[in-house]
């Protein structure tokens, strides 16, 4: 079945095996190829890739305008990545939050597993809750405060790096502004 399956489309993969006098007996359905299809996943293991770090490396030592790169948990090497970054504009708004008298709350997200460098992006943004008033109804808007890249799935390396991260953030921010 792999043999077709990686080759073919589900209906043609079943024609294919017709064509090649595959018996009836041993020839599995289209379903059983959309499945196969489905969960048919590389079986190396996933790596850093050279070039790839290399490049990221270099992008990291000169982003885009308004991208700030925390240097001191930053880690790019072949075995691991952790780098916590954030958009200083919008950082900057998040932050602004935190100084006025808004309720908000600190939230994450982790994507992990859709790369074929395996790595893990984790967002750590402020929520608040407001009153849409074209729907009627109550929303919550979220504003990300900082970003993390790092290796394999969530670790609490990786959280502890990013809230340190957000924490300084917090910090530096409200003394750049209010001198608080």
């Amino acid at each position: 079945m792999a043999k077709y399956g990686n080759k073919y489309r589900p209906e043609v993969a079943v024609r294919a095996m017709i064509r090649d006098q595959i018996p009836e007996e041993e020839q599995p359905n289209a379903t059983s190829f959309r499945n196969f299809r489905a969960d048919n996943k590389s079986t190396l293991e996933k790596e850093h890739i050279g070039r790839t770090i290399h490049t990221f490396d270099k992008f990291l030592e000169s982003p885009p305008e308004g991208i700030i790169v925390d240097e001191d948990s930053k880690i790019v090497n072949e075995n691991e990545t952790l780098v916590c970054f954030c958009c200083k504009p919008v950082t900057d708004t998040g932050v602004e939050y935190f100084h006025r008298d808004v309720e908000v709350n600190i939230g994450t997200d982790a994507t992990y597993g859709t790369n074929e460098q395996d790595l893990t992006l984790i967002e750590v943004s402020i929520v608040g809750i407001y009153e849409d008033q074209m729907h009627r109804c109550l929303r919550n808007a979220p504003i990300p405060i900082a970003f993390l890249l790092g290796t394999g799935k969530e670790t609490k390396k990786q959280y502890q790096a990013i809230f340190r991260y957000v924490t300084k953030l917090i910090q530096t921010g409200l003394q750049e502004k209010h001198g608080v």
